[in-house]
């Protein structure tokens, strides 16, 4: 089987912001190499407890990246999550690994339970029948999109509100709302079972603006 990373040992106090195990995110930032190519104005401007999924995959300064956005999550408490590459490599410490899609295909329980020692596991998913797969790996959160009509997949149909309450109700862990997503649209469901909250890229960045 294709293997994507090399694990390495990391203990708790070199986690970026000391975040307990048992946590997740309130919400979750993602970075993106074109829409926001500088992040660290909007991730100094997070509150407290909120996830940022480093992507920025093809970013050539991307370890000098890493080491920033690291420090900033530590001193603003806020959770830092690596999102993980095809390419084979050392991690860095973080508070957690974010897996692409695709990636959960060619993975294993084995695997994510090794990577689940080094801080939370969180996924991508598209349709329900990925978030199946991602729950059976034992996987802590999955990132569910698009949700609304979105600038980054524009072709893409979106899930809607009312099925993405179904899907919260059969779902096997919890689930962020991805794509076009803001506080008003998504009050319906804010109390629903398995719903951990909103993930975005726009989002925070009209935050920022205002």
């Amino acid at each position: 089987m294709r293997r994507y990373w090399t694990p390495i040992r990391v203990t708790k106090s070199d986690a970026a912001g000391g975040r307990s195990q048992s946590e997740l995110p309130n919400a979750i930032f993602m970075t993106d190499s074109q829409r926001t190519p500088n992040p660290l104005p909007i991730i100094r401007s997070l509150p407290a407890k909120t996830g940022v999924i480093l992507r920025h995959y093809e970013d050539p300064e991307r370890h000098q990246l890493i080491e920033k956005i690291r420090y900033y999550c530590k001193k603003r408490a806020l959770f830092f999550i690596l999102a993980l590459t095809e390419t084979p490599i050392a991690l860095p410490a973080a508070d957690g690994y974010h897996l692409p899609e695709h990636l959960c295909i060619n993975i294993n329980r084995v695997e994510i339970s090794r990577l689940s020692r080094l801080g939370k596991i969180t996924a991508s998913a598209h349709s329900e029948a990925s978030l199946r797969t991602i729950a059976a790996l034992g996987i802590d959160a999955a990132l569910l999109s698009p949700i609304f009509q979105t600038m980054s997949h524009p072709e893409q149909l979106p899930i809607g509100l009312h099925r993405f309450f179904r899907i919260l109700e059969r779902a096997k862990l919890p689930v962020f709302a991805l794509g076009g997503v803001e506080s008003k649209k998504l009050a319906c469901v804010s109390r629903q079972r398995n719903f951990a909250g909103m993930a975005g890229i726009a989002l925070f960045r009209r935050k920022i603006r205002n």
